[in-house]
């Protein structure tokens, strides 16, 4: 049986990332960002870096605000329209 998430992305994963339904594991940031994981754990032990959410032990990290947080620190050259 597919959980709510799996039937979502599978239709639209547009819809998915907008609703907060996908999560990225440590790891998973880790290597989408080519940090160490310590490096996360640090940031979040520092309250700094993105918003996360944890469950028991686990730390997942919504999708759609990784997405947010690497928009809100894009920097652009200078003179580059956006």
């Amino acid at each position: 049986m597919q959980n709510i998430t799996q039937k979502i992305a599978k239709n639209d994963r547009a819809t998915a990332v907008a609703a907060g339904l996908i999560f990225l594991t440590e790891s998973q940031l880790a290597e989408r960002w080519q940090v160490s994981v310590k490096k996360l754990q640090a940031d979040r032990g520092n309250r700094c870096g993105v918003p996360f959410v944890k469950i028991g032990r686990s730390v997942r990290y919504r999708l759609a605000e990784v997405l947010a947080f690497e928009e809100l620190h894009m920097f652009l050259p200078t003179g580059a329209v956006h």
